[in-house]
């Protein structure tokens, strides 16, 4: 069926060399801009250890969501998020931070580093960015993550994370999911049995992407299922 949204995001593989094929002239534009963005940013942020970059991303997105805006593809007023894994914690980090978008959707990101820390298959990456243990440099740890935002968080949220996931725990979307039902957020949890950090299944694949489409023609479009 046809459903009346533009999809624009920030692609990490845009910096390592991948390049997806796009139609749209202004679409290539726009990964020239973000490209030269990322080039200039991380050769500052990789030369610093403990340098987590998240405000610096959310700016990266306010950028291409006034570029896509001015451009006529999207509307301020019926704006989205998504992301899994990294793009799942900045849809955390969003959330958190702003009420710009109407509805989110949070795929295996994190929400709390302190208890990532003791979970996560990636203790040692853990270390170097935040310039050691969670003990030890807390508050770099608590800086960045999301629970920690004293923000009320107004976006309704559908938290989509794989049972089996040893990257990035479930734990850390249960977190999410408790702090936003407590605190009155409009939120649905859906675990996926037997995936770890990316859905492998095709029927699971068909169910996130099918509910993402009916997450945001209820909380942007305001259609009923």
């Amino acid at each position: 069926a046809n459903q009346h949204f533009s999809f624009c995001w920030d692609d990490e593989a845009i910096n390592s060399g991948y390049k997806r094929d796009f139609q749209n002239k202004g679409q290539q534009e726009l990964i020239k801009i973000l490209t030269a963005y990322r080039d200039n940013f991380n050769t500052f942020a990789s030369a610093i250890p403990g340098f987590f970059s998240l405000d610096k991303d959310l700016r990266e997105l306010y950028f291409i969501h006034l570029h896509v805006i001015e451009r006529g593809i999207a509307v301020e007023a019926k704006l989205g998020v998504e992301g899994w894994s990294y793009g799942g914690f900045m849809t955390n980090w969003i959330i958190t931070h702003t009420d710009r978008f109407k509805a989110a959707v949070s795929g295996a990101g994190l929400s709390n580093l302190e208890s990532f820390y003791g979970t996560t298959d990636i203790q040692g990456f853990m270390e170097y960015y935040h310039k050691g243990f969670p003990w030890i440099s807390r508050e770099i740890y608590r800086s960045s993550s999301p629970l920690t935002s004293q923000f009320k968080v107004k976006t309704p949220v559908l938290i989509l994370h794989g049972e089996e996931d040893t990257r990035v725990p479930i734990s850390q979307s249960e977190e999410l999911y408790q702090y936003l039902k407590k605190t009155g957020v409009n939120v649905k949890f859906v675990r996926y049995p037997r995936e770890p950090h990316g859905l492998r299944e095709p029927n699971h694949q068909l169910d996130r992407y099918t509910r993402m489409l009916e997450w945001f023609n209820t909380y942007i479009l305001g259609k009923e299922k």
